[in-house]
């Protein structure tokens, strides 16, 4: 059976809940003024001297302006993981000098050339991204530090790994489910066989596990077999006996989606998928279905970020990769188009009235207001905010106010029928005159933006 709307919410929450709670100090302190401060010359990139005899080793890159500095700092696990920490400060001059010794005493440090530092980092990350295990989630935000620095200038090379195949080292705070997660990922992207690994379990519960991963594959892939071809009854049988013994394992969970995809249940779709990319962070099927998802429910800033979530985490080369980038191209290309703007413009503007559009739902109708002015100031040539700004005037009886952005929308989008709608409701409202029970025009804010979404997607994706 499928999850009913108040257990997937329930599971959302917990998620949620456990990731704000884990991440809540990720970014705290010492981000003041981070853009100005990356124009700062570089002053010293240091790199952990035995790094490629331990396997693991600090990589610190830093700028600096008179007394302040802007600091970058990788840990880069050069045998598997590639960044397995990363995050930028700007601190003064003295707390630099001592963040400095504070790692010097960890692990002996030594100079090396900030284009040899930027070609490090990116050919780690690299190599773990093509074993289907993305760098740490503040990686992008870090890898700021290294601005113009050209990475090619570099002449020295690298070879990562151990003994030629990938070496998971597990760390004290890497719990046995994060551990499952990297061996599955190293089974489907280095293959059986093909990887080593030394992780803090008993050996007994170690070689059942690596034995048991084949035939779960191999379970999961047939009940996809059995999706594709149709039989949907005898693939929910192989699945439901999988997730009783195996709840968390990614292709398990990835099959299951593509099931409640097939059956256009696309809550319980998104909830297994959403799983299998939380156990499997580098997981890009998973997330080209949410994508595929979104597009079909006409969510269009939630498409376009999960298809840039696919470039951003996979290699060039994947087709997940390769698929996203062509429809993130095709969209942008369409919205450009028609919409008169970039594709980075339009998305900051449709958060903005998705943001304005959620206060409305909740009846802040100022709020609201605000944040769909906001969205206007980037893009001025739709309808939309203007048509739900209307809506908003009117709740708040300013009706004159209500009825001049609802033209404004009219005037950009002259067949735009929800805004035709609520502009003869309120004028008969500003008339005096009683609505009749049977009217056509519905006073509804939901029903606006969900209808012109509908048309928008209509149209980027007709074939």
């Amino acid at each position: 059976m499928g999850l009913n709307q108040k257990q997937l919410q329930k599971k959302r929450d917990k998620r949620n809940a456990r990731y704000k709670e884990k991440h809540k100090h990720s970014r705290a302190g010492g981000q003041a003024g981070l853009a100005h401060t990356l124009q700062y010359p570089v002053y010293q990139c240091l790199q952990a001297k035995e790094l490629f005899d331990s396997g693991i080793g600090y990589v610190l890159v830093s700028r600096k302006e008179h007394n302040r500095v802007v600091m970058g700092v990788f840990l880069l696990d050069v045998y598997c993981l590639g960044c397995k920490d990363a995050f930028i400060r700007v601190i003064t001059i003295d707390q630099y000098d001592t963040m400095v010794s504070e790692f010097n005493s960890r692990q002996r440090l030594k100079t090396i050339h900030p284009s040899c530092a930027r070609k490090l980092v990116e050919e780690a990350v690299d190599y773990s991204r093509n074993l289907g295990l993305p760098p740490h989630k503040d990686y992008a935000q870090a890898y700021k530090i290294f601005g113009d620095i050209d990475a090619t200038a570099c002449p020295v090379s690298w070879s990562f790994g151990k003994d030629g195949k990938p070496f998971f080292m597990a760390g004290p705070y890497d719990t046995v489910p994060r551990c499952k997660q990297i061996i599955s990922a190293l089974e489907r992207y280095a293959g059986p066989g093909n990887y080593h690994y030394m992780m803090p379990m008993p050996e007994k519960v170690l070689f059942s596990e690596q034995e048991s991963l084949t035939r779960i594959k191999d379970s999961a892939n047939r009940a996809m077999e059995l999706i594709e071809n149709g039989d949907l009854d005898q693939a929910q049988n192989i699945l439901n006996m999988l997730m009783k013994k195996y709840p968390e394992h990614p292709e398990v969970l990835f099959a299951m989606g593509n099931l409640y995809y097939r059956k256009d249940m696309l809550d319980d779709a998104l909830h297994y998928f959403d799983a299998a990319i939380e156990v499997s962070p580098g997981f890009l099927e998973a997330m080209f279905n949410m994508a595929a998802i979104h597009q079909k429910r006409a969510e269009i800033l939630q498409m376009l970020k999960a298809f840039q979530l696919i470039i951003e985490t996979g290699t060039p080369d994947e087709p997940a990769v390769q698929n996203a980038r062509k429809e993130l191209e095709r969209c942008e290309a369409f919205i450009e188009e028609t919409e008169g703007v970039d594709l980075k413009t339009y998305m900051e503007a449709y958060e903005l009235f998705d943001s304005g559009y959620a206060y409305m739902e909740k009846g802040e109708f100022e709020q609201a207001i605000e944040l769909f002015q906001q969205s206007i100031s980037l893009h001025d040539n739709s309808p939309k905010p203007y048509g739900n700004m209307g809506l908003c005037y009117a709740m708040l009886g300013k009706k004159q106010m209500a009825l001049e952005a609802l033209e404004k929308a009219l005037e950009i989008d002259p067949s735009y029928e929800i805004a035709l709608g609520n502009l003869k409701l309120i004028k008969l409202m500003q008339e005096g005159q009683p609505l009749q029970a049977d009217t056509n025009f519905e006073f509804n804010p939901r029903k606006g933006p969900i209808l012109k979404k509908k048309s928008f997607m209509e149209r980027l994706f007709r074939k």
